[in-house]
């Protein structure tokens, strides 16, 4: 995992320096360049000028989008107790995000953009292969984002009917749980402002502003959020890792009541809940057991 930090890491940091490249080379394209050129020619030669540094942002934003959810799929993979099945329809979509992301770059490579500026040219399937790509991996990320709510009610429902909630000062289980479910929930939703990506957005109107700002984010919080995944559960591994001092699932623990000499009887089950027993009986100990550990009453006194 320290891998993918790194080139999520390397990938946003690159973008955000070509984003800032081409700002720069607009401007000065658009101010310095052409000064008795036209201010509508003039901008229509600055784009053109900033080009050929689409291809290879478009390509490190896509592909840092895969490895994105593929981490976001990690997530759920574990806290099922890597279960192959459960992420089964998030891994489809996942191939399927990927497949038409080659498709939108070997495009934008061999035809260019067509005329709007995160489309690339070259047909309907070009045209669409990037609006495709981003539709799979969000069904990839609200999969899993409902997968891991599911969980964390199973769990919460789990503790309540034992009466263990847990209150300690670090961060429980059930926060983790909720933590994640929340975070995976706004992604879902900022994931849906890159719409805006794939409408066509004169320059000419003020929306433009907008495109640019979501656009920049876009970059940016598809790298955050997954390295956020990855840092969160390698602190708190507990989700899913038994504690070692707790006794295998499946092991039974008794607690079992003897009344001494004065009663007699059969060992009787109190209550049985998943793999605890406990037995209210009589033999002549009078002790109270639990696994490995006793507690004897005082052979004087009757319960």
């Amino acid at each position: 995992m320290l891998c993918v930090v790194v080139y999520l890491y390397a990938t946003s940091l690159t973008l955000w320096a070509l984003n800032v490249t081409f700002w720069f080379k607009n401007a000065h394209a658009f101010f310095m360049d052409y000064p008795s050129m036209p201010l509508p020619d003039r901008k229509a030669q600055a784009n053109l000028n900033v080009m050929m540094l689409g291809t290879p942002m478009e390509a490190l934003f896509m592909f840092n989008m895969v490895v994105g959810d593929s981490v976001v799929i990690w997530r759920a993979w574990v806290l099922y107790q890597r279960t192959l099945w459960v992420v089964s329809i998030p891994c489809l979509a996942l191939l399927m995000s990927f497949i038409f992301t080659v498709v939108d770059i070997t495009c934008l490579t061999g035809a260019g953009w067509g005329n709007q500026s995160a489309i690339a040219g070259g047909g309907p399937v070009c045209a669409h292969a990037e609006l495709t790509s981003w539709a799979f991996s969000f069904v990839t990320n609200a999969t899993c984002t409902i997968l891991i709510g599911f969980k964390a009610w199973r769990h919460r429902r789990t503790m309540k009917s034992l009466n263990t909630l847990e209150n300690n000062r670090r961060m429980s289980t059930h926060k983790l749980l909720s933590v994640l479910v929340e975070s995976g929930f706004i992604y879902c939703l900022f994931w849906l402002t890159q719409l805006i990506l794939f409408i066509d957005v004169s320059r000419d109107k003020p929306i433009i502003y907008v495109y640019q700002l979501f656009a920049g984010m876009g970059d940016q919080i598809s790298g955050m959020y997954p390295t956020l995944i990855i840092v969160i559960v390698n602190f708190h591994q507990t989700i899913w890792e038994p504690d070692s001092s707790l006794p295998p699932p499946g092991a039974v623990s008794s607690v079992q009541w003897s009344s001494g000499s004065k009663r007699s009887g059969p060992a009787t089950t109190f209550f049985s809940q998943r793999g605890i027993d406990v037995h209210l009986g009589a033999d002549s100990n009078g002790e109270i057991t639990m696994g490995d550990m006793g507690l004897k009453r005082p052979d004087s006194e009757d319960v």
